[in-house]
């Protein structure tokens, strides 16, 4: 697979371009030399006076036509505000560079002027762009619709994913979210899709971002609105599954010509059950294990933001926001010791309940000024990040005989986890445009103090050794340049990272400090060539670290049976991992992707079963070198005005191979995914739309273990009343109930099996109602906090 890889990415870097073809390319601007974006260019054959095509500045006023040669065209130019132009190139014979003026209307014409309508999908060097504007979910929706029609995004009850990528950062106007899970998932469902211009999908972030996680970008672009005065939405819903969930959401903004004012506050009430079964078998012992949790959870969440425009070119900023859940876990266990073949031994039952409230607060301060009217930028921002866990937990154990005879009764356990991670981080952009190329330089440096009690409480059948105290610092300082340059049909933009990390871990259970300390560089690089009006291609690398979170290395034992422990490893070290693509692209709605990633030093937790002392612990090991090479295609179409349809499918080989760690060497396979995803328009004023969605996961690996084929059927309706201030959407998930997983491995010669569901078939209603002047979302501006993610929310 990688020497088929190797020949496709040369066969694509061959200059498929040559004298075959004539470029016509240059900038568009008006009397004063200003360049003017998105313009329209419309192509006439003078001969056949047929229609040939159409092209789109670029956001510099840039544009190219590809022609044949000898070819005689009209090229008829539009934009917003801007008289028509029409320009005739004759026989051409060379390339051909134009710089097109054209004239300003005055006020009585500005309304009836027409320009040319993006298409739905356009990629950029580095990334993949949903100009979401053009589609159907731009009426009624909201940003999770729209980030679920993006090339390459996958959406579903594990969240929001990136084909071929372990994680994917959500950001807003190119700024990291600092959400995860069910509270990013209810702060999207919170975002109108008419207030998003776009959708960028960035599969191999270049060094500008980053290089945490072997992971992918979604940028919301959201539209500037200038609208003066009050406006806000209120946004609540019911959720049914085994129990119901409701939640608040409540966003009121005020706006001046230099002074934006946001604030949000939402509540939810969640109630859900969820089960999962494990099974280990070795020649000597068998430990078959079923769980059920009750979860009850309690959320509120505040934000503030203040944004004052200095000039017309400077404007500073500040948030605040406070988030805070409490989640009480009602649990019951059942363990059965088997001797082989499938003798019963002895029973072990445990009733457990955890509490565990969580708060997280930040503060984010920003500085953005243009320099000059070249494009020179700098951009400015400092963040303070708080989370605190305290997590009470108590359970007690069982052990009977398989005719119920009691054998022990153990004491009952108790123990408090309490964390606090406090992290300061400061960042600076420049941007200077230079003749030779576009220069982005930038720097950050951040700041990590972490602290881990765990105190068992006496009395109990655990030896109170067993707790510690864990205290963890992590400093990076960062570094990056990035250059982009385009030529005629060509495109290049080249980057590099230094990061420098220091790293220590003091355990009171160990009584020393774990130290950790590395340098290492960053590149990307990417490729750009527009083969026709129709066609382009584009080569990527990146390389990226995925660094341990603090709780996986906190060496302490975290017990949920008195059998069953999770532990962390102060030794881990990070993992880094080489991704390659190359992407094709046909007119504005297909899109091919040829992806290969290579991950070293690869981390997660693995579970062994001590036979001689029936005890299962979950530990966290470097132990894989993973391969993965895919193939990804990605459809978006229109079959008739009222229908829109967005398919994708992906097939890939993966490959992973054993440090030695454990037995086993290798794990390999092929497998695939496929979705549809269709929305069709029901009345002609486009307010009334159903969404059907499909999708269905074949068997595949994950952290050496091999799981079972997987799908699911979502149907929502929806629609928008009283002038399209109330939206209402009714709609199911999984609605057969068919996207529970099922797994199956074996690690140092134990049979590992199991499923897991999490109370993923849902009925939702949700409605949502806007106020005020319009939707005012002036740059949902977060400061760039990636760190956060790595702290538990």
């Amino acid at each position: 697979m990688i020497k088929i890889f190797i020949i496709l990415l040369s066969f694509f870097c061959i200059p498929l371009v040559s004298k075959s073809q004539i470029n016509i390319y240059g900038r568009i601007v008006d009397d004063k030399n200003t360049n003017i974006p998105y313009a329209g260019i419309l192509k006439y054959s003078i001969d056949e006076k047929v229609f040939l095509g159409s092209a789109i500045s670029d956001e510099l006023g840039r544009f190219l036509i590809i022609e044949k040669p000898n070819a005689s065209v009209i090229l008829i130019i539009k934009s917003v505000g801007y008289k028509s132009d029409t320009l005739r190139l004759n026989h051409l014979r060379k390339d051909t560079a134009l710089t097109i003026v054209i004239q300003g209307l005055s006020k009585q014409l500005l309304d009836v002027n027409v320009v040319a309508q993006k298409p739905i999908i356009e990629r950029k060097i580095d990334r993949v762009i949903f100009n979401i504007e053009n589609s159907l979910v731009s009426n009624i929706g909201d940003a999770m619709d729209a980030i679920s029609k993006a090339p390459g995004v996958r959406v579903n009850d594990d969240g929001i994913q990136l084909i071929g990528k372990n994680a994917v950062r959500i950001m807003v106007n190119n700024r990291p979210i600092q959400l995860s899970g069910e509270n990013l998932v209810n702060y999207l469902r919170s975002i109108s899709s008419s207030t998003l211009k776009s959708i960028e999908v960035i599969t191999n972030p270049s060094a500008r971002y980053e290089a945490e996680g072997n992971s992918g970008i979604i940028n919301l672009v959201v539209k500037k609105d200038l609208t003066l005065g009050f406006n806000g939405m209120i946004n609540t819903g019911l959720v049914s599954a085994s129990y119901q969930n409701t939640g608040l959401t409540g966003i009121l903004n005020y706006n001046t010509k230099r002074l934006h004012f946001s604030s949000t506050i939402s509540a939810n009430l969640s109630k859900s059950k969820s089960f999962a079964s494990n099974n280990l078998e070795s020649t000597l012992l068998i430990w078959d294990q079923y769980d059920e949790n009750l979860s009850t959870r309690r959320g509120m969440r505040g934000e503030l933001r203040l944004d004052y425009d200095i000039s017309k070119n400077s404007s500073f900023g500040i948030r605040f926001s406070e988030n805070y859940n409490s989640n009480e876990i009602s649990s019951s266990s059942k363990g059965t010791f088997l001797t082989p073949p499938n003798k019963i031994d002895s029973l072990m039952t445990n009733v457990g309940f955890n509490s565990m409230p969580l708060s997280n607060r930040s503060v984010d301060l920003y500085l953005e000024s243009k320099l000059d009217t070249l494009g020179r930028k700098l951009e400015l921002s400092a963040n303070y990040f708080n989370n605190s866990l305290d997590n009470g937990t108590s359970f007690i154990n069982l052990a009977t005989t398989p005719t119920g005879s009691l054998i022990r009764k153990y004491l009952p356990v108790g123990f408090e986890n309490n964390e606090g991670t406090n992290i300061f981080s400061g960042k600076a952009d420049l941007t200077l445009p230079y003749k030779f190329a576009n220069l982005e330089l930038g720097t950050k440096v951040v700041a990590i103090k972490s602290i881990n009690s765990l105190l068992y409480s006496e009395g109990t059948d655990f030896d109170l050794s067993n707790s510690n105290i864990f205290k963890y610092t992590e400093n990076t300082q960062s570094l990056y340049v990035n250059a982009n340059k385009s030529y005629l049909n060509w495109s290049f933009q080249l980057g590099l990272r230094l990061e420098n990390t220091q790293t220590a871990g003091n355990s009171s259970i160990k009584d020393q400090v774990d130290r950790y300390n590395y340098t290492a560089l960053f590149p990307t690089f990417f490729l750009r060539n527009t083969l026709s009006a129709n066609h382009s291609v584009t080569i990527s690398y990146g390389r990226r670290i995925n660094r341990p979170d603090y709780a996986t290395l906190n060496p302490a034992r975290i017990y949920s049976m008195v059998n069953v422990y999770d532990q962390g490893n102060p030794s881990l070290a990070p993992s880094f991992s080489n991704n390659l693509e190359l992407g094709y692209n046909y007119k504005d709605f297909f899109t091919t992707n040829i992806y290969a990633s290579f991950l070293r030093n690869g981390f997660s937790s693995l579970t062994f079963l001590d036979a001689i002392t029936n005890v299962q612990s979950n530990q966290y090991l470097n132990y894989t070198s993973t391969t993965q090479i895919g193939l990804s295609e990605t459809i978006s179409f229109s079959p008739q005005k009222w229908w829109e349809n967005t398919s994708q499918i992906s097939v890939y080989h993966y490959r992973s191979q054993s440090n030695g760690v454990i037995l086993e060497s290798e794990l390999k396979g092929l497998s695939s995914y496929l979705s549809t995803d269709n929305t069709f328009l029901i009345n002609k004023k486009k307010t009334l739309m159903s969404n059907i969605v499909f999708w269905y996961q074949f068997p595949d690996q994950s952290n050496w273990f091999k799981n079972d084929d997987y799908y699911a059927l979502d149907i929502n309706l929806r629609a928008a009343l009283l002038k399209r201030n109330l939206t209402l959407t009714a709609g199911v998930v999984d609605l057969f109930k068919t996207s529970q997983r099922y797994f199956n491995g074996t690690i140092n010669s134990i049979i590992q099996s199991g499923t897991r569901y999490n109370d993923n078939r849902k009925f939702r209603l949700i409605l949502m109602y806007k106020i005020g002047n319009g939707n005012s979302n002036k740059r949902a501006r977060v400061v760039d906090d990636l760190e956060s993610s790595r702290a538990k929310q």
